[in-house]
């Protein structure tokens, strides 16, 4: 049987880049790679400098604890995400 080769589907309006402009000046790679380069640390970095509130949690009474073991207790870090969200 031949194969058929069909046409690209349509690119709709919404998803199409805008033209460029005319007087618009062409970004150099280093400046792309500037750009590019300063969202990824935003990204990674951006967690650190959001405010928390601190909820502290029983784990159990001190004397559950020695310096001899270690004693493994779940606590819930992030609430509203189920077992997702507990660590020990």
């Amino acid at each position: 049987m031949p194969k058929l080769k069909l046409p690209l589907p349509p690119i709709p309006q919404a998803l199409k880049p805008p033209p460029k402009r005319p007087d618009e000046p062409k970004q150099t790679p280093l400046e792309v790679a500037a750009e590019a380069g300063s969202h990824a640390v935003g990204f990674a970095l951006g967690p650190i400098f959001e405010k928390k509130d601190v909820k502290w949690q029983p784990v159990g009474a001190s004397g559950d604890f020695t310096n001899a073991e270690y004693v493994p207790k779940v606590i819930t870090e992030t609430q509203g995400i189920g077992v997702v969200g507990q660590t020990t």
